[in-house]
């Protein structure tokens, strides 16, 4: 259900760009990197309900996406006015990427320590590549090194 709902708000968050009728405050005309947030989100849930049926697995990797990196647009906003990769906002994402990542143990913090610094990349779209990249060091965690990994059961 959580991937056929991702999938829609795909959906709608496409249609704006599709019509030329964006939401000024979160979509860019240069891009469709709200669209890929939405499509990567619905993609790890899917994937991972049938790896981990606690869902942290997937959860997690996406949370460090909306709020990590929602972190940094705020906090770039508050000092810089416009849209700009800045250290602060980085520095902002590491510190609640480790803690929402203390939810899954060594594994996820470092995860979430890992994934700030794949957000701090230009040119590449962050929606698909920081929960991608936490999702890949979480899984090699939970099938190579559990030890690292917080019970979740």
């Amino acid at each position: 259900m959580l991937a056929v709902t991702a999938f829609g708000l795909a959906f709608m968050t496409y249609l704006p760009h599709k019509l030329n009728r964006r939401m000024y405050w979160f979509q860019d005309p240069e891009n469709l990197y709200d669209v890929d947030f939405t499509l990567s989100w619905g993609l790890i849930v899917l994937f991972t309900w049938y790896i981990d049926r606690s869902f942290w697995l997937g959860v997690v990797p996406v949370l460090f996406m909306a709020y990590g990196d929602g972190i940094t647009g705020v906090i770039r906003n508050l000092k810089y006015k416009k849209r700009t990769k800045a250290w602060e906002g980085t520095a902002g994402m590491l510190l609640l990427c480790i803690v929402i990542g203390a939810k899954m143990g060594f594994a996820g913090m470092l995860a979430g320590v890992i994934c700030s610094f794949v957000e701090r990349v230009e040119n590449i779209d962050d929606n698909i590549t920081v929960p991608a990249s936490s999702l890949f060091i979480l899984l090699a965690a939970h099938y190579y090194f559990p030890s690292l990994t917080a019970s979740l059961y």
